[in-house]
């Protein structure tokens, strides 16, 4: 608590110093900010230019043909065989533009349960069927 004019000069210019040196860190940080951004937005450049060669490579000398292929899916556990297979339908049928059943979701499915004019119809063809078979 201050008590004089003397110390309340005192606190005064603390504080005036203060708020020199907040003003200096805080212009400090935002250049550093500036600067770390910068040096992100170049990491982020070269990791990405980094990739880039790695999936080119990747395509260049990691690709098998058909014939390479088969022995290793003949080796397979049943398992992995069906792995394979799931990720070869999904692939094909993204290439198609083709939407595939997701799981946890539910679909309409169609019954012939309480369909009256359905068995109706069933009828009517049955009988129909058996009228031409008796002429």
């Amino acid at each position: 608590m201050i008590t004089n004019p003397s110390e309340a000069a005192i606190t005064m210019n603390h504080l005036n110093e203060l708020r020199a040196r907040y003003s200096v860190v805080e212009s400090d940080l935002a250049k550093n900010e500036r600067a770390k951004k910068m040096e992100l937005a170049g990491l982020r450049s070269v990791a990405d230019e980094i990739q880039a060669e790695l999936q080119a490579y990747q395509k260049e000398n990691f690709t098998m043909s058909l014939t390479e292929v088969l022995p290793v899916l003949h080796e397979l556990k049943r398992a992995d065989k069906l792995r394979v297979l799931q990720f070869l339908v999904i692939e094909l049928a993204a290439e198609e533009g083709v939407t595939l059943l997701e799981a946890g979701k539910s679909y309409p499915v169609w019954t012939p349960f309480n369909s009256f004019s359905a068995a109706k119809v069933l009828l009517e063809t049955l009988e129909a069927d058996k009228n031409l078979q008796n002429v």
